[in-house]
């Protein structure tokens, strides 16, 4: 838990304070509810009286347990509803939406910004309702945070909820993976010369999204059949972490936090780059070329051909943007 909490502190930082890497607020809130939940599984490693006698604490970290995976499990479907709802529309339609309905897109912003920390609130304080009649079930049974251990609720409740929003998030990540390969074969066959491989990167969250939907769901089943074995509650700790290594290794980020590097770097080659070009003799900065194009119908063949394909290139790119790099909320 700490590694995953840190490595999310790290990410949400990155993104609010770098002017080079951009994302969509539903994704930065996403990251915002995997510290909660990273949070409340370790509140009571702050204070080892609480192991020996529960109390208040115990309650509180017993309701937030309850209540973060619910949480995050919303943040992620509302993410990624976000995804599918950007793709789907067409850049003339979000033009006209957000010049004639600006108000009504913020109310919407908002409602998808609340609605996680909503579901994290009513399971919190269900179980807080719950523990209060039975407080005897709410203990730190295995010596690490307190849970309810109450079957109606946290065996079955929790669970299927999960469940449900997973099995929703997997169908949206199944339709925005057909509509991004629908796109780009219709943009192959439209551009001919337009040879561009699928980022690998792209392929591996892909899969690794989706592994990760699919364990959230089989570590549900097995809470719900209370069949006792030690490897789900493992993997559920790991979850924040191998969130942070598929979402941390980005390009843009990884530019951003070794940016130290290139600014030590840039200035030494530009000086030793240009004292050799005194030496050598030539002159900076270069005379303009006065070159003139063979034929006036191969320079314009050119400059068609360069508009076509940055046209087809534009369109490419504007679905892996969507897709992976800018919004990725995956």
């Amino acid at each position: 838990m700490p590694r995953g909490e840190a490595g999310s502190i790290l990410l949400l930082l990155t993104y609010l304070a770098s002017k080079n890497v951009y994302r969509h607020p539903t994704l930065i809130n996403f990251w915002i509810t995997w510290i909660i939940y990273s949070i409340s599984y370790s509140v009571l490693l702050y204070d080892r009286e609480q192991y020996i006698h529960p109390d208040t604490l115990c309650r509180v970290q017993a309701a937030m347990v309850d209540g973060s995976p619910s949480m995050v499990v919303t943040a992620g479907l509302v993410s990624v509803i976000q995804l599918w709802v950007r793709i789907r529309m067409s850049p003339q339609s979000t033009y006209k939406t957000q010049s004639t309905a600006k108000q009504r897109l913020q109310f919407r912003l908002v409602l998808c910004l609340l609605i996680p920390y909503v579901v994290f609130f009513a399971f919190a304080i269900g179980s807080a309702l719950v523990g209060r009649e039975n407080f005897s079930l709410t203990n730190p049974m295995n010596g690490l945070y307190c849970s309810l251990h109450i079957d109606g609720f946290s065996r079955y409740g929790i669970p299927a909820y999960c469940i449900a929003v997973m099995t929703c998030l997997i169908s949206f990540e199944v339709a925005i993976s057909i509509n991004y390969w629908h796109t780009r074969s219709n943009a192959s066959r439209a551009f001919t010369l337009l040879k561009r491989e699928v980022p690998f990167s792209l392929i591996l969250r892909m899969l690794l999204f989706s592994g990760i939907s699919v364990m959230i769901i089989t570590i549900s089943i097995i809470y719900m059949s209370n069949w006792l074995v030690p490897w789900p509650y493992l993997t559920q700790a790991t979850l924040p972490l191998l969130s942070v290594c598929i979402f941390g290794t980005q390009k843009d980020l990884l530019t951003t936090w070794a940016c130290w590097r290139r600014s030590s770097t840039k200035p030494h080659f530009k000086r030793f780059h240009i004292l050799n070009m005194a030496k050598s003799g030539v002159y900076w900065p270069p005379a303009p070329s006065t070159t003139v194009p063979n034929t006036a119908t191969s320079s314009g063949f050119r400059t068609r051909f360069g508009d076509m394909t940055s046209s087809n290139s534009s369109i490419v790119s504007t679905v892996e943007r969507a897709t992976v790099s800018d919004e990725e909320p995956v």
